[in-house]
């Protein structure tokens, strides 16, 4: 994956040896397989060397974040240990602020009888066949390290008392270690008291990551490896299995998120994609034992633009490919417009659309309008979906167009680049209908379900889809053998020979009428100009994503943006 420069020169940039989401590219891994490295790392090290440096190096990006931050006034750090292992990282974060001459007081939420009752819901540190027991060990070391640094541990009570007086004179920089990535139930006792408390001090974090903005800073959370009460697989507040209706937790959402050792893939999508705002990763040495393990890839922001289809002086319209749009039946005709408009404004040469009643665009008077029949054999790339509707005479066009595949690949040999994208009604109608399954044997296929469309194409629904997207686009792609583009926060791009990336671009902007009909003709637009199903679909991915954030010199991304707005968008990137 090429290594590319940041595309956001305005956030701050990660401390030493930590690297940022979106800046670099960077593996992400289950919570399984870090807890399989940190067994292979103990076998190096003890347990509590890891927690030791976990807790230094967080220290140390705090206080760089800190420095790069504006406040208010001057920070005061409140640092939140739960009973587990990360509250031990917690206790050697605030060891360390405070050796560094930095205001800090210590919350400390485990005695011993907490801290052994509670001790699994950190990180499993343990060279000893009970993690439990060794857990409880490292805990009160990482304490006894607090305690001989000379801080005064603070209760729950104590703190809620001097809370306002603190806000006097310093803004609150709080650092939740309340929870590591291994928490299962909903927070209860202390911890799901303190988690209550934070919610009332800090209601701007009670949602979602507080936008940026120039204003100073009153108040800011740093989470150590994630916020307390997320799932870091799936990206969801963390629901007690046990309990009636899954009662679910309600994470504090962080300024940044610091998470040791790897990237979790509930940092970058579902509810994580709101609650970690900026998120820097830190390996703690243990590249070696992550090699063997499992996992994605999350690439850097600006990666598109080694994909993107690069262009020649000599070359002309038909040297980019044609493109045929199948869709916009009787009152979504603007669905097949979006689609055609964007693959014309990203560069494909030709663009012509197949839909009801439509002759002429007099906004983009270069698009043609074709009956199917006649569109099938003028362009190589098809889109099929858009707008298509579910009607008699879509379903039998569609049908017969899925059955043509064959002869589609004769029809257009080698120079050419013959390709489907499968987007909206397309999937709809392929998983309603009884009809052979598809297999394009690794072709130029790319399918863009969103969680709905994709539980219709798997027959479960869109909590089964939301609470294994990785495992979710894999199947697809197996499936169908085919590219995948599963969309939502933290879209997820996979292919049939195992490749999958999960993208940190992107935000609320994209949840408009007709985002999804641009970024299928964004994808058709690449694939007519030669590009591949994987590099089509993660190059329309990344720069329909990157559109909607901050530029460099900009504060805070765009909120509310209609369809066309994003192609605009989108082509004045491309141009930039």
């Amino acid at each position: 994956m090429p290594n590319c420069l940041p595309e956001h020169p305005t956030e701050p940039h990660p401390a030493p040896g930590w690297q940022a989401v979106g800046q670099t590219p960077l593996g992400v891994y289950s919570v399984a397989a870090i807890r399989a490295a940190e067994q292979l790392a103990f076998a190096d090290r003890p347990s509590f060397g890891l927690m030791h440096s976990a807790g230094t190096q967080a220290a140390a990006a705090i206080v760089h974040w800190s420095q790069q931050s504006r406040w208010a006034k001057p920070p005061l750090f409140v640092v939140l240990a739960g009973p587990g292992n990360n509250g031990g990282d917690a206790c050697i974060v605030a060891a360390c602020l405070h050796q560094a001459k930095h205001p800090v007081h210590l919350v400390n939420l485990a005695s011993r009888s907490a801290a052994q009752a509670n001790s699994s819901v950190g990180k499993s540190n343990t060279n000893n066949p009970s993690p439990t027991n060794q857990g409880t060990s490292d805990r009160q070391q990482a304490l006894k390290m607090a305690l001989e640094a000379g801080l005064n541990p603070l209760t729950l009570e104590q703190a809620q008392q001097h809370w306002a007086h603190w806000q006097q004179d310093h803004a609150l920089c709080v650092v939740d270690g309340l929870l590591g990535i291994g928490a299962q139930n909903t927070p209860s006792g202390a911890v799901g008291q303190a988690l209550q408390w934070l919610h009332q001090c800090l209601p701007s974090h009670s949602k979602t990551t507080p936008s940026a903005s120039e204003q100073a800073k009153q108040t800011a959370v740093v989470a150590l490896d994630c916020p307390s009460g997320l799932n870091c697989d799936t990206g969801l507040p963390i629901a007690n299995q046990g309990s009636q209706g899954k009662l679910a937790s309600t994470p504090i959402a962080a300024d940044l998120t610091l998470s040791l050792i790897a990237c979790k893939p509930g940092l970058l999508w579902g509810a994580g994609k709101d609650l970690c705002g900026q998120t820097w990763v830190h390996s703690l040495g243990c590249e070696p034992h992550l090699a063997d393990q499992a996992h994605m890839q999350c690439p850097a922001a600006n990666t598109w633009q080694a994909l993107r289809p690069q262009r020649q002086h000599a070359q002309h319209k038909g040297s980019f490919g044609s493109v045929a749009v199948l869709g916009g039946a009787q009152g979504m005709v603007g669905a097949a417009l979006l689609a055609g408009r964007t693959a014309l404004m990203l560069g494909a040469g030709r663009v012509a659309i197949s839909c009801h009643e439509q002759t002429l665009d007099p906004m983009f008077p270069e698009l043609m309008f074709k009956p199917w029949e006649h569109n099938q054999n003028f362009a190589p790339v098809w889109l099929m979906g858009p707008g298509l509707g579910q009607s008699t005479q879509g379903i039998h066009t569609l049908l017969q167009a899925l059955a043509s595949w064959p002869q589609h690949l004769q029809r257009w040999p080698k120079p050419h680049n013959p390709a489907w994208v499968l987007d909206a009604d397309a999937l709809n109608i392929l998983a309603a209908q009884p009809i052979p399954q598809p297999n394009w044997n690794h072709s130029q296929v790319v399918i863009t379900p969103h969680p709905l469309e994709a539980g219709r194409l798997l027959g479960c629904t869109v909590d089964d889809i939301q609470n294994q997207r990785l495992q979710t686009a894999q199947n697809l792609a197996q499936r169908y053998q085919c590219t995948v583009v599963l969309k939502g926060a933290g879209t997820v791009v996979a292919n049939a020979h195992g490749q999958a990336w999960v993208h940190s671009s992107g935000g609320p902007a994209l949840a408009t009428a007709g985002s999804g009909d641009v970024l299928a003709g964004a994808i058709a637009a690449f694939l007519a100009q030669g590009c591949s199903a994987w590099q089509a679909a993660n190059a329309a991915v990344g720069l329909h994503g990157m559109v909607v954030e901050a530029l460099p010199g900009q504060h805070g991304a765009a909120c509310v943006l209609t369809a066309s707005a994003i192609a605009q968008r989108m082509q004045m990137r491309l141009n930039a």
